[in-house]
């Protein structure tokens, strides 16, 4: 019976972190902090300058609102 018992245990101890890693939204867009830009990955958003940067119109690369 000891065996079952642990057997059944561990099946929903599974069960649960399989649907913890479902729930958990994943980030569809990234915005520029300063100019609002979209994009679909960080790398693609600080890739390019940004107009409204703090140091001047492209004198610095878009930053994320994290």
């Amino acid at each position: 019976m000891k065996l079952k018992t642990s057997m059944f245990a561990l099946a929903v101890g599974a069960v649960v972190v399989a649907a913890c890693a479902v729930a958990a939204p994943a980030v569809k867009n990234y915005y520029c902090k300063y100019c609002g830009l979209k994009s679909s990955s960080i790398a693609s958003l600080t890739s390019s300058k940004c107009q409204r940067h703090p140091d001047g119109a492209q004198k610095g690369r878009h930053e994320p609102a994290l």
